[in-house]
């Protein structure tokens, strides 16, 4: 019998009640700069796993997609003029109304073979009020005021305009009421005794239902998250609007990329430092604590250091010592560390724009996943497995825990009730089970005794038609060198047993970066190539 069920076009995750042993691996998430996720810090000069506090809960809201347009939202398709951009973008309805389409569910999505089995699902109902809409104003300062704090102090002064709950982005203000007039200007004095003069200016009002809504949703939830392990997103379910909740896992590592850079020039020396320091570095991800972000790392400056200058976005100069104590309030003790580079990836997707580059100190970034080390050590691995590998009791009460825990937050429940939402029941439902089927093989038939693990039946059995796998393509790193080995020698040991031939295949070995693997697939696939398999750190691609 099956632990999990997929009933209608719910696509959640679900946990079946009663069921005492989940037979599917929970395999452990590792969420990347994802807000409120379960921290496992592995200390490798111990072997031992332990929990650590939560290092995504105060990141900064991704900011609303301003419009200018008023937008009529609903079930038809929308167009929304982005702030300081000349392009529009579309947005299509969220509903999935696969009964209009499909025949054979108009009437029900309710099938009739296998076991019944009541279901409980993450999802939570969102509800607000039967007219309620987001208003948005946009604001602007005479003069013009480029600090984004000071934006926020001044126009957050006529709080009893304005009222306690409200969303500001530096430009755009929301509002869960309409202000008296349209236009509305207020002033605010500067400690200096400057005089700013601020229009709030009304541009849309949108329903519930909207595609602005829905992002403005899930930002909001995500500030009132601030409970470790929880992974949360905001969707429009065919008719209701629900609220999708999920155990998550964030695998740290205690030490820093300036630990490791130092103990691999105490073991290798410095005649080889750079080269293995870049390979073993370029391609990982790294967190930095002081604004819980994550990062790739793309190159290694090594002719940058802490003591440099650079130019701020006002055009002032600073050095990285003096901007980190001054930012952060966080002290550089070692000077002579070099910078890591990452690019930041724009959301705007916007061509002929040079890509953003940020320097990282070494000695703040935390490396995360875990090391080849870390993974051959049994008693780790047993640790990781018993934190993330929960049943679906345990699943379920970590979710009634959250949820309790937000309703119970005189903090969460009141910012909820000022914009006039609130989370209601768990949705739950009645799914099947369904009876194992049989698999047909060339020789003969079987009936597996798993239903999710049939491997062991077929291992030795030939399969019915196949076509020779004599044209393809492993591209790897050379940190993936053995792991891309490891591949081919499996793919040729079990092949054969089941009537499937495998080839050598043409091995391209790449540097670890997006680039190389992206010339490399350029330079190399052919019309006639079958398969492409693609190994790195942050990449694994069939």
């Amino acid at each position: 019998m099956t632990d999990r069920s997929w009933c209608g076009s719910l696509r959640c995750s679900l946990i079946c009640v009663g069921v005492q042993k989940m037979t599917g691996r929970e395999q452990a998430s590792l969420y990347e700069g994802q807000m409120g996720s379960n921290v496992l810090a592995v200390n490798p000069s111990t072997s031992s796993l332990t929990q650590m506090e939560n290092v995504g809960n105060n990141r900064t809201p991704r900011k609303s997609e301003a419009c200018s347009l008023t937008v009529s939202a609903g079930f038809e398709r929308q167009v929304m003029m982005e702030r300081g951009r000349s392009r529009r973008r579309n947005f299509f309805d969220f509903g999935v109304n696969t009964r209009k389409a499909m025949e054979h569910v108009q009437d029900s999505k309710s099938g009739s073979s296998g076991m019944p089995v009541k279901i409980v699902t993450n999802l939570f109902a969102f509800r607000s009020p039967p007219k309620w809409c987001l208003n948005q104003y946009q604001v602007t300062f005479m003069p013009d005021i480029e600090s984004k704090r000071l934006r926020m102090a001044l126009l957050f002064s006529h709080s009893d305009l304005l009222g306690r709950v409200r969303a500001f982005d530096g430009a755009m203000l929301f509002l869960p009421n309409k202000l008296q007039n349209q236009v509305t200007k207020v002033t605010s004095m500067m400690k200096n005794g400057q005089i700013v003069n601020i229009v709030i200016t009304l541009t849309s009002e949108f329903p519930q239902d909207s595609p602005m809504c829905i992002q403005f949703f899930n930002i909001t939830i995500k500030k009132l998250t601030l409970w470790p392990g929880f992974s949360t997103s905001i969707l429009r379910y065919e008719t209701k609007i629900l609220l999708s909740v999920d155990v998550s896992h964030k695998v740290l590592r205690s030490e820093t990329v300036l630990d490791f850079m130092t103990e691999l020039y105490n073991r290798i020396g410095d005649q080889r430092f750079i080269d293995t320091c870049m390979r073993e570095l370029v391609g990982f991800i790294v967190l930095t604590r002081y604004n819980n972000k994550t990062y790739r790392i793309d190159d290694i400056d090594w002719s940058v250091k802490p003591t440099n200058v650079f130019k701020k976005a006002d055009g002032t100069e600073i050095t990285y010592i003096d901007y980190y104590s001054q930012q952060y309030d966080a002290s550089i003790t070692d000077l002579n560390q070099p910078m890591l580079v990452s690019q930041l990836r724009s959301k705007n997707d916007v061509k002929d724009v040079a890509p953003r580059v940020a320097h990282l100190i070494p000695e703040f970034c935390f490396l995360t996943g875990l090391s080849n080390q870390a993974r051959s050590d049994f008693r780790i691995m047993k640790d990781l497995a018993a934190e993330t590998q929960l049943t679906p009791q345990k699943r379920q009460q970590r979710l009634h825990d959250l949820i309790d825990n937000i309703q119970r937050n005189k903090v969460a429940r009141t910012e909820l009730e000022g914009w006039g939402l609130r989370l209601d029941e768990q949705i739950s439902l009645v799914g099947r089970v369904l009876p194992t089927e049989k698999i047909h093989m060339f020789e003969h038939s079987c009936q597996p005794v798993s239903p999710v693990d049939w491997s062991r039946d077929i291992r030795n059995a030939r399969i019915i038609g196949s076509r020779p796998l004599q044209d393809w393509l492993i591209v790897f790193s050379q940190r993936n060198y053995e792991s891309a080995g490891k591949l081919l020698a499996c793919l040729k040991k079990v092949g054969p047993p089941m009537g499937f031939s495998v080839e050598n295949p043409k091995m391209v070995q790449v540097n670890e970066s997006p680039t190389s693997f992206i010339q490399a697939l350029r330079q190399h696939i052919e019309p006639s190539t079958q398969l492409v398999n693609m190994q790195s750190k942050s990449v694994f691609i069939v």
